[in-house]
């Protein structure tokens, strides 16, 4: 009887413990990215609320509930983490820009690419951000951030121009 308690005790531990050891990883990548834009960025918001959904080949580095806003001249980064609690889950970064040779070298550690799709004003006040292709091997991601500012959308919007905004 005590033995599946033991065994789902320590089954919990190393999950939890290998979790907050590759959360670490990311939080390492953060800073990397933070320190490498910090004389470029414009506007910081952190702890935005948000929402995710990805379809095609399923993957978590891109489910996040809250995320660091770093708007600069011609990116939008995303540092997205689950909040549970007071824990912080770090995702993988997410920098979305139309000149993508200029953050090249993050590219190892963290997601390059256009958006697809840009709507600063969509529901309920709503950032609404597409990304990716759904394919077998390829995700497509929706990113929907809340309580922006009118200055933060404006700075997007400039950010998204030309791309497939609608």
């Amino acid at each position: 009887m005590i033995t599946p308690i033991i065994s789902l005790s320590l089954f919990i531990l190393i999950a939890g413990s290998i979790t907050l050891l590759l959360s670490q990883a990311q939080k390492a990548r953060y800073k990397e990215i933070v320190a490498d834009i910090r004389n470029e960025v414009k506007i910081i918001h952190p702890g935005v609320r948000c929402s995710t959904f990805c379809s095609g080949a399923k993957n978590s580095k891109y489910i996040f509930n809250r995320c660091d806003l770093y708007l600069t001249d011609d990116a939008i980064i995303l540092l997205g983490y689950l909040s549970i609690g007071r824990f912080k889950i770090f995702r993988s970064p997410i920098i979305l820009t139309s000149i993508q040779a200029r953050y090249m070298h993050f590219s190892i550690t963290s997601t390059v690419l256009a958006p697809r799709k840009l709507n600063i004003n969509s529901f309920s006040k709503e950032v609404f951000i597409e990304f990716g292709e759904a394919g077998w091997r390829t995700t497509n991601v929706e990113v929907r951030l809340k309580g922006l500012s009118n200055e933060e959308k404006e700075l997007i919007s400039h950010i998204g121009k030309g791309v497939g905004t609608y």
